[in-house]
């Protein structure tokens, strides 16, 4: 009996979670490449980034498990950027910064959100980078990035 409601409970504890689907690759920014018209082609980093194609789970706040291979000799802690495509959420997944502790890049362009707090964004201590275009915000606080020294 005790190890069918341990299985539940870990069952229940997953269906609550969000798992995100990773590639891993180094991805070259270029100021072109954030749509600033100032300088064409200017090299700025050349970091070891997660392209999260796809949210697996029902939940859109928490963050369950992060899946995908990294190249060789590389992990999570060695990840400085994440870019989200094709997902649409309504808030950032909390638990990223626990996950990618050295993130220093964090795009979520496109993602569907509304309303974007500074405790979205606490656990990226690191963050020098951030991007929210194409998103309908209908709150946006001036103090968004009270938590991100370096941004």
């Amino acid at each position: 009996m005790k190890s069918i409601l341990l299985t539940i409970l870990n069952f229940i504890i997953a269906a609550s979670t969000l798992d995100i689907d990773c590639e891993y690759k180094f991805i070259e920014t270029k100021l072109q490449d954030l749509k600033l018209d100032t300088i064409d082609h200017v090299k700025i980093s050349n970091r070891y980034t997660c392209v999260a194609d796809q949210f697996l789970g029902n939940d859109d706040k928490n963050i369950g498990a992060v899946n995908g291979q990294h190249l060789e000799g590389l992990s999570n802690v060695d990840v400085r950027a994440i870019t989200f495509t094709t997902i649409e959420v309504s808030k950032i997944p909390q638990g990223l910064g626990k996950v990618f502790p050295n993130l220093m890049s964090l795009s979520v362009d496109d993602f569907g959100l509304e309303v974007i707090y500074s405790s979205d964004l606490r656990d990226f201590k690191n963050l020098t980078f951030f991007s929210a275009m194409g998103n309908s915000f209908e709150i946006l606080n001036s103090d968004l990035f009270i938590n991100n020294p370096k941004i």
